[in-house]
Formats: structure tokens, C-alpha cells, sequence
């Protein structure tokens, strides 16, 4: 019994050290660059007639020069009103450009085939991406520009749920902080395993360096296997926004909804090789660790002091990134809402890690249903 105690104390200590590392890793000042590269903008729309208008406003009053970005909407085989979306914004921004989709490949799964679409008529020599439902701070493409120094070749940059309502709301924009927390301490440390898709941006020459998204397979966790693939098969760098950039954009409604988003953010693993995967299996057996001894502290089989040992490293852990972020993002009640975070990140990643295993990954999104070896249109 006091083998399996020293054992998750031991697990939780390194969790802590790691998390201290990254969290060390943001705070260092990084190389800026004055340049301002033409930058053309891809988003990925399959019925979005609601969220695209409000993504489209955001994105027509950045503050680059107009005639450095474009924008090309890429209509996913749609069956609402998102091309009608599209044509009316392009009455008065000659900037805006409207791919249709009408086709999937069998080969690529989720957001692939209208990336695909977008990069390959995009002519900028920086493309960036967000998703329809986002609203994009007015400074977005200038940070996105400034973090392209000569060496990087991917950027990535905060996410965070907008206009947070009630506990569900804000419970998911603090879980978001952290994970944005945890993201971003990789990346500053040079060894980036994901970026979310709604705020990465890639140089096109490392884009197609490693022949895009049509060389990642079939997967519908496309942002995270084409960073770690630029990562691992070339010698570009990866780097982070400024931190005012924060793109904003709107949590599930429902717990099922959640979990089905979560079990797609799964499939990333098999993009992870090396440590990075014994990181996600390491932060897993941490918490089960915490857990089981919490456990045997409650049924009197292990005496107070240890079990507290243990779950206070966990807690602190998860605080230390959450004051990062709170000071990053100018609200302290994420710190109020960090013990919460932990507890509740404990019980939906084991729901969504359970069914992912149960179920060999397969998710529903946007009317297709898709799996780790197939995808169904």
C-alpha cells in the first residue's frame, strides 16, 4: 500500500514539474516580425447560415492593411442559406471569395476535403484559419503576422468561449483557459503536439512541404496532424500570437454534444509519437492515481495525509496554469473556477476516453459519422 502511495505522489510531483515548465515557457519574450506577408484566410462553412454572419463582421474590420488578405469561404455541401451568407457579404468585399463543395473524397474525413478546397486557390504566402462560428479580434491578422519570423512556418493562438452564460457556460470557457494553457506551454517550448484549427495559421511553403492535409490520412482531427506533421518532418518552427488575440467561439449546448466534440479531439492521438504520447497517458495515470487514493482514503484505508498529498498536487498543478491564463486573459475568475475545472475534467475526460475506446472513436459531426477507419459522407 505505501508502494502505490509514493507512486502517485511521485506521478503527481512530475505533473507538477511539467506543468511549471510550461507555464515557464510562456512567459519567455518572444521574437516578433515587423513584415506584413500576404495572408489569405480559409474557413471551412457546412450549414452555417447563423454563426458564419457574425464570424464574416468580425473578420471584414481587421486592422491589416486591406490590400495584404483575402478571404475564401469553402461551402461544405451546405443545405442551408451559407452560400446566400456569403454572396451578400461579397456585394461590398471584393476580398471575399465562395468555393462550393458539392463532393467527398473517401479519404479524408471532417473539415479535409474543404481545406483542401480552400488552400489549394489560396495565394498567400500566410493562410490562416478559423471556423464560421468565431469571432475574430480586430487585431487577429496582425498578430498572426507578427509571430512569422523567417523560421516559423506554424502559429497558433488562444481560444475562448464568447459571451459565457450561466455555470455551463463558464465552467467550459475556464476548462477552455486551461487547455489553451497546457497548448500553448508546448508550443513556446518548441515541441507542439496541437493547435486548435480555429486559430492556426501556416506558412503555405511548409503546408506544402509536407503535402497538406491530403498526406494526414483520413482523420477529423486535421489541425492536429498537420502541426505535429510540420513539426516533425521539417526543421519550421512553431510559435504562439500575442496574447490579445484571443479568438472567441461558442461552447456545446449539451453534455452529449460535448463529449462527441471531445471523443474528435481524440483522434489526435495517433498523430502523437514519443513523449508526446507518454505526456497524454502520463496526465492520465496522474489523475487515476489521485483518484484511487482519494478512494482508499474514503473507505479508511490509507490515512489522510497522503491522500491530501495527492490530490492537493493535482489541484495546485491545474491552479498554477490557470493563474497564467487568468493574467493572460484580464479575468481572475478563472482561478475561482480552477478546483472546478479539475474535478470536472476528471469526469469527462474518463466519459470521453472510455467511449472513444468502446467505440473505436466513432463520432457524428455535421451529419457524417466518423471513425478512426472510415468516415461516412
Amino acid at each position: 500500500m505505501n508502494a502505490i502511495i509514493l507512486a502517485a505522489i511521485a506521478v503527481g510531483v512530475v505533473y507538477f514539474v511539467i506543468a511549471v515548465i510550461l507555464i515557464l515557457a510562456t512567459l519567455r519574450s518572444p521574437i516578433r516580425s515587423d513584415a506584413k506577408p500576404m495572408i489569405t484566410v480559409v474557413i471551412a462553412a457546412r450549414d452555417e447560415e447563423e454563426g458564419l454572419p457574425g464570424c464574416l463582421e468580425s473578420l471584414k474590420g481587421q486592422d491589416y492593411p486591406p490590400e495584404l488578405w483575402s478571404v475564401i469561404v469553402v461551402d461544405d455541401r451546405s443545405t442551408d442559406r451559407t452560400a446566400e451568407v456569403v454572396e451578400g457579404f461579397q456585394r461590398d468585399w471584393p476580398a471575399l471569395s465562395l468555393i462550393r463543395v458539392d463532393f467527398c473524397w473517401p479519404d479524408m474525413g471532417g473539415k479535409q476535403n474543404a481545406l483542401v478546397a480552400g488552400f489549394e486557390v489560396a495565394n498567400g504566402e500566410i493562410i490562416a484559419m478559423t471556423d464560421a462560428d468565431c469571432i475574430l479580434p480586430v487585431d487577429w491578422l496582425a498578430g498572426i503576422a507578427s509571430a512569422f519570423t523567417p523560421d516559423v512556418g506554424v502559429v497558433g493562438g488562444l481560444v475562448s468561449v464568447a459571451k459565457p452564460q450561466g455555470v455551463w457556460g463558464r465552467l467550459q470557457r475556464a476548462d477552455m483557459a486551461y487547455l489553451m494553457g497546457i497548448g500553448w506551454g508546448f508550443v513556446a517550448g518548441g515541441v507542439p503536439y496541437t493547435i486548435m484549427g480555429n486559430n492556426l495559421s501556416v506558412r503555405k511553403t511548409a503546408y506544402d512541404a509536407v503535402g497538406g492535409h491530403r498526406s494526414l490520412g483520413l482523420t477529423i482531427a486535421e489541425d492536429c496532424g498537420l502541426v505535429t506533421t510540420i513539426n516533425r518532418r521539417t526543421d519550421w518552427k512553431s510559435a504562439w500570437t500575442p496574447a490579445g488575440g484571443i479568438v472567441g467561439t461558442f461552447p456545446p449546448s449539451t453534455f452529449p454534444e460535448l463529449i462527441r466534440q471531445r471523443v474528435r479531439w481524440l483522434h489526435g492521438i495517433r498523430f502523437q509519437t514519443g513523449w508526446r504520447l507518454w505526456f497524454i497517458f502520463g496526465g492520465l495515470i496522474q489523475r487515476v492515481s489521485a483518484v484511487v487514493v482519494a478512494g482508499l482514503w474514503a473507505f479508511g484505508v490509507v490515512g489522510a495525509l497522503p491522500a491530501l498529498a495527492c490530490l492537493g498536487l493535482w489541484f495546485v498543478t491545474d491552479m498554477v496554469v490557470m493563474v497564467r491564463m487568468a493574467r493572460v486573459m484580464r479575468d481572475w475568475t478563472l482561478v475561482a473556477w480552477s478546483p472546478f475545472v479539475t474535478i470536472w475534467g476528471a469526469f469527462y475526460q474518463s466519459i470521453s476516453g472510455i467511449r472513444y475506446l468502446l467505440t473505436g472513436g466513432k463520432t457524428a459531426w455535421k451529419g457524417q459519422t466518423h471513425g478512426t477507419r472510415r468516415s461516412i459522407c
